[in-house]
């Protein structure tokens, strides 16, 4: 697995492909998770503050299940607000996209540096998680253009970005592009999280987790969680619209939609003991401190889980079976 020796010290991985071994890769008792989330390397801990965030936590770990016990919290708190704030924020979006196309004919609608798309998304996530419009602040409407490049410096290792593979290797997946150079528009990000975050600051601080690492895990959250995630998947859950149109089959959309294009495809663990994995036809053993890989593109069409695998199924997990397939999903 990519990235090269500069960076990742083995990039060895015992690759689980279908339904019934890649279950271990969730079962703590057998495996460990820690600093695991990026693969064989973790990237810099100056690109998050200096702290070790959430998705880089072993569930061992104490801060791991108080993060996690936090951000619940504050999505349950702010659930009332996100379907309120979906409409206000991208209805805004719409009516500058009607404003621009009649004074202009063309407008910059999706671009990576913060296109209305990408802007509208922030502004969304600022006011449903944090009660704060950032275009009435200092900051503005510039969060895209800074958390692109820092989402680019975290995954480039492993990441393809459709370059050329001799151009590609040497320059993302050899040697880690310096954090410096985020330097300044990540504090920027901070300190409007840290300015308009309190009531999530405070929450943490009761629960023993310092201010500024509770700030950073909400950085992380909302920036790659929340923000890259909307990128990937709204347009994909948009194409089965027709599908979406019925009450009965709207949750079970939205779970194939993930199953055939899952929000985190590749899941990583290291075996804390000897372990004997089992596929569905044979098993096979692996050493204390191996690491673990599984792809969940190809697990999640395992054709002896799911019937039609490579298909959309809009009602695949309705009723009573269709249920029993959601733990292979999520």
């Amino acid at each position: 697995m990519p990235p090269g020796p500069f960076i990742s010290s083995n990039s060895k991985v015992v690759i689980l492909l279908d339904s019934k071994s890649f279950s271990i890769l969730f079962d703590v008792s057998k495996v460990e998770k820690k600093d695991l989330f990026t693969g064989t390397y973790m990237p810099s801990t100056k690109l998050t503050g200096g702290y070790r965030v959430l998705s880089y936590l072993d569930p061992s770990e104490p801060n791991h299940s108080k993060l996690k016990q936090l951000f619940l919290s504050l999505m349950h708190s702010q659930s009332e607000y996100i379907i309120p704030d979906f409409r206000t924020s991208f209805g805004e979006l719409f009516d500058t996209l009607e404003s621009k196309l009649a004074s202009k004919c063309k407008v910059n609608f999706d671009a990576p540096t913060g296109g209305l798309n990408e802007k509208a998304c922030f502004n969304f996530l600022a006011r449903s998680w944090l009660s704060t419009n950032p275009t009435n602040t200092e900051f503005g409407d510039g969060a895209p253009s800074k958390i692109l490049p820092w989402f680019l410096f975290i995954v480039a290792p492993i990441a393809p970005v459709s370059l050329p593979c001799f151009l590609e290797d040497p320059l993302l997946h050899t040697f880690r592009l310096p954090p410096c150079l985020l330097k300044r528009g990540y504090q920027e990000l901070y300190n409007f999280f840290y300015t308009n975050a309190c009531g999530i600051l405070d929450q943490g601080e009761k629960m023993g987790i310092k201010r500024d690492e509770v700030c950073h895990n909400l950085l992380l959250f909302v920036r790659f969680n929340a923000f890259t995630g909307m990128k990937a998947h709204f347009p994909n859950i948009k194409k089965k619209d027709q599908s979406l149109r019925f009450k009965d089959t709207k949750a079970s959309v939205i779970y194939e939609v993930l199953r055939l294009d899952p929000a985190t495809p590749f899941q990583y663990a290291k075996a804390k003991t000897d372990l004997v994995i089992e596929k569905h036809e044979s098993a096979f053993q692996v050493k204390q401190g191996e690491m673990l890989f599984g792809y969940m593109p190809i697990v999640t069409k395992d054709p002896k889980v799911f019937e039609r695998a490579e298909e959309f199924v809009a009602d695949r997990f309705v009723g009573v079976e269709g249920e029993k397939l959601l733990k292979y999903v999520v």
